[in-house]
């Protein structure tokens, strides 16, 4: 998981596909022990490039460009 994470070559159009995925992986994971699972998933988090996702901010509301960003490219504003 932690190879695709970082890959510069996923086929995504945004980040936002990114986090979703490993989201909903993390909560389709079967583990007994939900307190490991938690700290083990959370280190998973960190591959995330949270520069790209969209701000949740007043100056970004209407947005075009809003959580379309390619992964290659970080966010300078609106």
């Amino acid at each position: 998981m932690v190879v695709l994470l970082q890959s510069d070559s996923l086929n995504v159009t945004s980040e936002r596909q990114v986090y979703d995925t490993l989201v909903t992986w993390c909560q389709n994971q079967y583990q007994p022990n939900k307190a490991t699972a938690r700290q083990k998933y959370i280190k998973l988090f960190a591959f995330i490039r949270f520069m790209l996702l969209p701000k949740v901010c007043g100056s970004c509301v209407g947005c075009e460009n809003l959580g379309t960003r390619p992964r290659s490219t970080r966010h300078e504003g609106c």
